[in-house]
This record gives C-alpha cells, structure tokens and sequence, in this order.
C-alpha cells in the first residue's frame, strides 16, 4: 500500500515491474511528477474493464485526496461523467483533479469523445477554485495524457 509515500520520477520506475497490489494508489499518497501519476494509473487500470474511470482529486501539495469511480466499463454515456465531476467539484476541498479512463487493449489513441471530454473540462475547470489538470488514458502497460483537449505525451 502506498498511504503517506511519496512518489518521484525517481521511484516511479519499479512501478513498471511492480506486482499490482503494490501499485495500488490511495489517498494519501503523494506524487511529486505528472509520470508518476501516469505509472501507478497504468497499474490501478490493469485489472479493471474497458471504458471504467476514475477521478483523483488532489489537494496542493499534490497529495490524493479522493478516487472517485465515476463509470465501470461500457454502457454509460460520457455525460454521467461530467456529471459526477461537477458533484464532486462542488463538494470538494481539492485543488486539482485528474480523469482516468481504460481503453484496455485498445490501441492508445483518444477517441473523438476523449478529446471534447478533456477540452470541456479543462474550459470548465480551468479558471476556478479547482482545476482540472490531465486526462490520462491507459491501455495495457501504456498510457497517454491529454491537456485541454491536446495529446501531450505517451509512454510505455
């Protein structure tokens, strides 16, 4: 478990061959870089379906806060998702959030949804007592970030 630790690109390497129960993020955890974030996310979504998401709610010294599930696997339409996040927003003492999705083994590329998702909440979020950060996608041992509607960087 990983309540309390803090995590730096310097450590954030064993989490590529780490088992997945060691991966597992809570609240409390700390991470000190974007690619931290983005490995312990590839492992949390290891395991679960296609099309599941999660928000982390993190307050300013980049501590998580809060996860939230907001959708598991296929069926709901992205609009359940925003508004779980707006509730969450208006119910939080967070600084930013970030959105985690699953495309599975999909390739990694964002859908057209991904993309006007992550630039509607980054117009949103932007301006306001909390922002909205990055959407991260994962697939596999892989994932993307998108930030305000742009793909920004992947890794593998």
């Amino acid at each position: 478990m990983l309540i309390g630790r803090t995590i730096t690109e310097d450590n954030a390497a064993p989490f590529r061959i780490a088992s997945l129960a060691a991966a597992h993020i809570k609240d409390g955890t700390i991470f000190k870089s974007r690619e931290a974030v983005g490995y312990a996310v590839t492992f949390m979504m290891l395991h679960e379906r296609a099309g599941t998401a999660y928000m982390l709610l993190f307050d300013k010294s980049h501590r998580i806060i809060k996860i939230v599930r907001l959708k598991s696997g296929h069926g709901k339409a992205k609009t359940d998702i925003t508004a779980a996040i707006d509730r969450e927003v208006s119910n939080t003492a967070a600084s930013y959030f970030v959105l985690v999705h699953n495309h599975k083994n999909s390739p990694l590329v964002p859908s057209n949804e991904d993309m006007l998702l992550t630039e509607k909440l980054y117009e949103k979020y932007s301006g306001g007592k909390i922002k909205f950060s990055e959407h991260y996608i994962v697939s596999g041992l892989s994932y993307i970030t998108l930030v305000g509607g742009k793909r920004q960087k992947s890794y593998m």
